[in-house]
């Protein structure tokens, strides 16, 4: 929450950041969170983590995912309404990063099977 809070501080009144100051010190206070977690897990169980199957899969997915909807979006006629292609993007990444993510073999049908 520090680290959080600090760069808020820091990041939020620069004019050329604003708003995206706050989504960066989120993204900081949880990576760090999150490696902190690890490192204590693998001292309490010396549990081994595959960092490519973990997140670099994952990341490789929501970047291509977001390649294909912008993609898609820059292709959508203009004369739609800015919501409707809204929610066209939005359900567009929903389905490209769920398809990535099987293809990529980060989730199997086996997996989505047990959400019910």
């Amino acid at each position: 929450a520090a680290v959080r809070a600090a760069l808020n501080f820091i990041l939020i009144p620069v004019n050329e950041i604003n708003i995206l100051g706050s989504a960066v010190s989120n993204f900081a206070g949880f990576l760090i969170i999150l490696i902190w977690n690890m490192i204590t897990i693998y001292k309490k169980t010396n549990a081994k983590f595959n960092l490519f199957e973990i997140y670099l899969k994952p990341c490789a997915c929501a970047a291509l995912s977001y390649f294909v909807t912008l993609g898609i979006r820059q292709s959508i006629s203009t004369s739609m309404s800015e919501r409707s292609i809204f929610v066209l993007s939005v359900v567009n990444c929903l389905l490209s990063f769920g398809i990535l993510l099987i293809l990529m073999k980060s989730i199997s049908f086996k997996e989505l099977k047990t959400l019910k």
